[in-house]
């Protein structure tokens, strides 16, 4: 691998940007892949993250001071065939220029702490290699910077300057980790091509496995739909090998003779000895412990047939339900068989002697039983008697009965116990009458108001239509007649406004399901914002299932590319043309039809430059009209059809 160098770059603990969480582990991964599986030299690889260890007695942090340097100083002394250089961390688009973030990127001056990617890619160029591979897995957490989509700038420079990039995402989606996979999606999706193919990767290949696996990964794990964006800037570029075959494996094929397959002569046969013979010990009754049989149970006649005589003398005993006596194992060495007996007819199994019957009891012991019988029969009944006797007496002694009351008396305390004035009122008093009492969360006093309204505007300071929803919900706390009660009412209907403006600015993003979901929120409370809210959920809802639709269709047509193959880019330029203007999804699919429209009028201009000019004319052709490669692709047919380049 003398001709190609590895850079790779992860950084997780940004100084001014939320922390990522296998940046590092990303740049780490393509090293160790690099060095380890293909033989890469350790001075022609060299990664730069948070804990990369020193270099040439120079720092490895991924500062932008670091990052300039080992660009300056440690590029231009490498082999000068191909660079892989592999980003996994944050960029951002800032006044339409792409940058890439160092550990010490501060968004408020990106300019003045980023890496301007063009630049990055002229300092690679000058350094004087003959090819490029550039991976980049940015695009992160699109809410942490502000700004525009990262990518849009690079993918249209690497084609003009012959620089084969592969994005982790299309520049409308996002980038996303997962922490089963221990990498970022699009890292962990390139590491299995990587081993998939290995020494036979090239970036067609590459690029048909990406298309397929990253969408299937982000499925698989509940993560917003990702799809790389794949530029390759010429046809040799996409089948020119990415990784080398291994020099161990080279060596091997080389030394390995051609192995020539011949026919074992035919020898005759000659007897062969048995392995039971040629195992068997002198003494022709001992076998070796590898021969001896498992013990086997022993049927029941075999049981039987052990109690006869012969065993106790110490014979084999003779089985009767198998027929035959087996042949003495001595006969193993004697090539002809044994003389056998003529066969016996089998025996009727023996009929099992009854059981011996338990001797009769005596006299003397039958006249005990019958004493015995007699007196427990006795005391049953004595037991009987005397609970009937008890029975009658026992209500009169322990417990009185109403009947035993005298019913002349007058006195009705008599009949029944009263019951305790602390369960239940005498008839004679009244119930008293029940006080309201104030609910702890009604607020009686203008200070009680005032606290729920400054708790109500604790929660809008997320600036989230969930936030204003909670403050709504506690202002409504306040009654009317309450103090401040008009006060909270004109908080709600200003709230209840301003999730509204959310779910418009969320449609507006074509975030339907988000507009739909704020809309939800809008108090009743408010009756002119609510109506509204009402209104528009019906349309953003139809625009919902539309915009489901359309995503589908742009799902297919990116199914449908090769990026070898220009009849592929124009099936998928048709598929795209099925979704109407003004729909959801439109603008998305024109990026796509401009940028494929392009890459078809690069694919033409490799072929002219084989001097192949009849398929690069009719690559041209595929070119749809309208599209800012039409024109010059029609004027590279002209020159084409005259056989000019």
């Amino acid at each position: 691998m003398a001709d190609y160098t590895s850079l790779a770059i992860g950084i997780n603990r940004y100084q001014y940007i939320q922390p990522l969480s296998y940046a590092q582990q990303d740049a780490q991964a393509i090293h160790q892949l690099l060095v380890e599986e293909t033989e890469l030299p350790p001075e022609q690889a060299l990664m730069l993250t948070d804990a990369s260890p020193w270099v040439e007695q120079h720092t490895t942090e991924p500062t932008q001071a670091t990052i300039q340097y080992w660009l300056n100083q440690w590029l231009p002394r490498q082999p000068k065939g191909l660079l892989w250089f592999f980003f996994s961390g944050y960029g951002v688009t800032w006044q339409d220029e792409d940058y890439l973030m160092p550990i010490d990127g501060n968004p408020a001056d990106i300019p003045g702490t980023a890496l301007h990617l063009p630049t990055v890619v002229n300092q690679i160029q000058q350094a004087g290699f003959q090819k490029i591979l550039m991976l980049l897995d940015i695009n992160r957490s699109p809410g942490v910077i502000a700004g525009q989509s990262v990518g849009s700038q690079i993918a249209q420079l690497a084609p003009e300057q012959g620089v084969s990039l592969v994005l982790s995402s299309q520049v409308e989606e996002a980038s996303h980790e997962h922490g089963a996979l221990g990498h970022g999606m699009f890292t962990a999706a390139l590491l299995e091509g990587l081993r998939y193919y290995s020494a036979n990767l090239t970036l067609d290949k590459l690029s048909h496995y990406l298309y397929e696996r990253l969408p299937e990964l982000s499925e698989h794990h509940w993560r917003p739909m990702q799809h790389p964006l794949i530029i390759i800037p010429s046809i040799e570029s996409a089948q020119e090998p990415l990784l080398p075959r291994l020099e161990s494996e080279n060596i091997q094929m080389a030394a390995a003779p051609t192995p020539v397959l011949t026919a074992p002569p035919i020898e005759p046969k000659s007897p062969q000895p048995d392995p039971v013979e040629a195992a068997v010990s002198d003494d022709p009754d001992v076998l070796p412990p590898e021969l001896l049989p498992e013990p086997l149970e022993a049927p029941p006649e075999a049981i039987a047939a052990l109690n006869t005589p012969d065993v106790a003398a110490g014979n084999e005993p003779s089985l009767p339900p198998f027929g035959a006596t087996p042949p003495p194992r001595g006969a193993v060495e004697n090539p002809t068989p044994p003389p056998t007996e003529p066969p016996q007819p089998l025996a009727a199994p023996a009929v099992p002697e009854p059981l011996p019957r338990r001797s009769q009891p005596t006299q003397k012991q039958q006249s005990w039983l019958w004493y015995g019988s007699g007196a427990l029969v006795f005391l049953g009944l004595l037991g009987v008697l005397w609970f009937f006797q008890n029975r009658d007496q026992a209500p009169v002694v322990e417990v009185p009965t109403p009947e035993a009351v005298d019913p002349s008396s007058n006195d009705s305390s008599a009949a029944a116990p009263a019951p305790p004035t602390s369960a239940l009122p005498t008839a004679t008093e009244n119930p008293p009458a029940a006080q309201p009492t104030p609910s702890p969360s009604v607020p009686t006093t203008l200070a009680e108001s005032q606290a729920i309204l400054a708790k109500a505007r604790t929660y809008i300071q997320s600036n989230q239509a969930t936030g204003f929803s909670q403050a709504i919900a506690e202002a409504s706390k306040i009654p009317p007649g309450a103090p401040l009660h008009a006060e909270a009412q004109a908080d709600i209907s200003r709230w209840s406004q301003v999730i509204l403006d959310i779910a418009r600015g969320r449609a507006n993003q074509g975030d339907f399901a988000g507009a739909i979901a704020a809309a939800q929120l809008v108090s009743a409370q408010s009756a002119p914002a609510h109506q509204t809210a009402q209104q528009q959920l019906g349309q953003w809802q139809a625009q919902a299932e539309q915009q489901k639709k359309n995503s589908e269709t742009i799902r297919t047509a990116r199914r449908q590319i090769r990026a070898t193959q220009a009849s592929s880019f124009s099936d998928g330029i048709q598929t795209l043309r099925t979704i109407p203007a003004g729909q959801p999804g439109y603008g998305q699919a024109q990026d796509l039809i401009e940028r494929w429209s392009k890459q078809i009028y690069l694919l033409a201009n490799s072929r002219a430059r084989q001097k192949n000019y009849k398929q690069a004319i009719t690559t041209a052709q595929l070119v749809p009209q309208g599209t800012p490669s039409y024109d010059a692709a029609q004027q590279a047919i002209a020159r084409w059809q005259q056989g000019k380049p």
